[in-house]
């Protein structure tokens, strides 16, 4: 993990910050290489612990990319237990499964972006590459698209149910 945290390290401090003069793309295909970074890494003394990774996204006083808090939970625990830092301007959540056969974000994940209005990143850790969705909210409700292997956002969905 330890590698890990230190390429995405690097990695965030090469990359354009969001709402900098780059466009939007810069910062969604900095979120695509993160998730491919962090998808499938595990845990513990032997690196065999399957976990959810949390990374919250923010930016410094100079407007730089950064990782504001690094957090790992069961895999399928609710998003009530992600503790992020005030300065953070997304969360990039793995999930090794979710309820829905894998086919859109958990529910869970939908709620917590309606509640909070932070930003959220869903990596499926089940593919290769990883899946990647971004979930926002919109006024009162949420919104989600797809980010292509690329760093390409698909067109806003309404989420099902």
């Amino acid at each position: 993990m330890r590698t890990v945290l230190l390429a995405l390290t690097a990695f965030l401090l090469a990359v354009p910050a969001y709402g900098q003069s780059g466009p939007e793309g810069d910062f969604l295909r900095s979120v695509r290489g993160v998730a491919d970074i962090i998808s499938g890494q595990r845990v513990g003394p032997q690196g065999d612990q399957v976990v959810d990774k949390v990374l919250g996204i923010g930016r410094d006083d100079a407007g730089a990319m950064i990782v504001t808090g690094i957090q790992v939970l069961a895999p399928g625990a609710s998003n009530d237990g992600i503790q992020i830092n005030g300065r953070a301007i997304a969360a990039l959540r793995t999930r090794a499964s979710t309820p829905g056969g894998n086919q859109a974000p958990d529910p869970d994940d939908i709620a917590y972006v309606r509640r909070t209005g932070l930003r959220l990143f869903i990596v499926g850790e089940w593919a290769t590459p990883p899946i990647l969705w971004e979930i926002e909210r919109d006024h009162s409700n949420a919104r989600l698209r797809a980010i292509g292997p690329d760093g390409r956002p698909g067109p806003w969905q309404a989420p099902a149910g």
